[in-house]
């Protein structure tokens, strides 16, 4: 005799939901060692490669805005 339909829903949903929560753990678990790697990184490194790193990033944010403000005065001429 085959299971009631309600009741196969419900275990279907119940795998659903322990799967899902599963790749979110998984993801929150890769994330947190990634951040980690990150902090440690940061730590060992010298003053001097700490500046070259901000002034990398500092470069790519300049140069975000430049196009950002381009676009702006394009689209409002």
């Amino acid at each position: 005799m085959a299971p009631p339909k309600g009741k196969a829903a419900v275990a279907s949903l119940a795998v659903a939901v322990i799967v899902g929560w599963g790749v979110y753990l998984g993801a929150s678990i890769k994330t947190d060692k990634e951040l980690t790697e990150i902090k440690q990184e940061m730590q060992i490194e010298s003053p001097e490669q700490r500046i070259i790193r901000l002034t990398k990033a500092r470069e790519a944010l300049v140069h975000t805005k430049n196009d950002l403000e381009a676009k702006i005065r394009e689209k409002y001429q």
